[in-house]
Parts: structure tokens; sequence; C-alpha cells
């Protein structure tokens, strides 16, 4: 694929492991709705050894109970995906930086990319790094780590675009916020979420608990409207010669 970059097409193909755990799961628990996923009482696949699986040997082996294992595993399995979407995008936000960071050549671009950030080596961590190159991806690695630590992804966002000096539909941005934002329920309180949430988020299902339920619909349009923000930031890359595309 030549109309993106390398860092877009790793962020694509690393999506497409995940989407394949997501697809598993939902296969899964499809079939124990239909009750075509035990042909017997154990209690999944036939395969159950006690010695092995101890906790699962607990549960008794009815419907009831393989619904709740079944129905746990995928939401496990979607809350992961939307944890490592997140991870997916930092990472190539660093990888943005990082190219930028190479092409810094006079002191505007250099103030434009390091701005506000105080960045401390020892002259000995300096001497760790092999090349120049090595040193530059640890910049752009601190620096998101920074900009991470304001707990807005859309400012983390907003700054690497002004950074790098790229500027991409902010509709992009938007349709993608609350998926990013989420990310952040999860991970923080496993996503129980306030009413302020549940009114600005209202594309989400919720329970009387105040939890985000993670559906399939949610999961795809993560992945679309996610996708969609790296690749509207890629094609300005691009554009500016920031990225180059990939061409194996």
């Amino acid at each position: 694929m030549s109309s993106v970059s390398k860092h877009a097409l790793i962020f694509q193909n690393r999506l497409l492991s995940f989407e394949q755990d997501i697809e598993l799961a939902d296969i899964i628990c499809t079939a124990q709705k239909a009750g075509t996923l035990l042909p017997d009482k154990s209690l999944l696949f036939g395969h159950l050894d006690p010695s092995k699986h101890q906790s699962l040997n607990t549960r008794k082996p009815t419907a009831r109970s393989r619904e709740i294992v079944v129905k746990h595993l995928r939401a496990t399995v979607f809350s992961a995906y939307i944890k490592d979407i997140y991870e997916e995008l930092t990472l190539y936000l660093k990888s943005l930086i990082y190219e930028a960071a190479l092409l810094a050549k006079d002191v505007s671009s250099a103030k434009r990319l390091l701005g506000e950030h105080k960045i401390t080596f020892l002259a000995s961590d300096i001497l760790q790094f092999n090349t120049l190159n090595e040193l530059t991806q640890k910049i752009a690695e601190d620096i998101i780590q920074a900009l991470e630590n304001e707990r807005s992804t859309k400012e983390l966002i907003k700054k690497t675009c002004k950074k790098i000096s790229v500027t991409i539909e902010n509709q992009v941005v938007e349709e993608a916020l609350p998926y990013l934002e989420l990310r952040h329920k999860l991970v923080h309180t496993d996503g129980k979420v306030d009413e302020a949430f549940q009114e600005q988020y209202a594309m989400f299902t919720y329970d009387k608990d105040g939890y985000v339920v993670l559906t399939y619909e949610t999961i795809v349009d993560a992945k679309e409207k996610i996708s969609k923000l790296v690749l509207a930031l890629d094609r300005v890359a691009i554009a500016k010669g920031i990225l180059m595309p990939n061409t194996q």
C-alpha cells in the first residue's frame, strides 16, 4: 500500500490482529447463545481439565454459568481492544514527532517541537545511545509522555499537530474523541462513568449502575473513527514531507 506511510501501515496491521480476537470472542458468544458451543455437559468445549482449569471447574455446568463466563470473556477482549487502539494511536503520534525531529534542521523547528518541554539528560545517559536517531526517538517518547500526563486526549492530538505544524479537520478529531475518552474510563474507573459523561456520549450503552456496556458495534465504530484520524494525520504529514509513502 503506497498511499500511507510505514507508520500508518504498522498501525493498520496491528489492528488486524486485535480485530481477529474481537471476532473470535463474538463467535464464541454467538455459539453459546445458540446452544452450539457445548456438545456435552462440561463447561467449555469438553476439554476442561479439572487439575489445570481449577477455577472454571468450580462453576456449575449450566447454561447460565456458561453465559456468564463467555460474556465476561467478550467484555474483557472488547475492553482490551479499546485500550490497545489508544496505545497504537500514541505510538503513531510518537512516530510523527520522531520523524519531524529528524527534519528539524533549524532553530525555529526545534523550538516548535520541544517548546514548553524541559528534557534533562545526564552525560552518561546520552552516551548510552548508539546513534543520534536513538536519542531523537527517546526525546519523542518523552514529549508524548509529557502530553499524555495532561490527561486530555484532545490536547495530546492538538499539541502534536501544532508541534509538527499540520492541520486536520476538527470533525475527524471530534468523532474519534468519544472512543479515546472511553479508554480513560476503562483504565481509571473500570468503565464506570458519571451522568455528564453519559449525556455527552449518548452513542454508548450504559447499565443501571453507570458502567459502559461494550458492544460489537462500539468496537467497530472505535476502529473506524480512530483509523480515520490516523489516516487524516498521515495524509497531511506525507503532503508536508514529514512522512514518506510506504513503498514496500
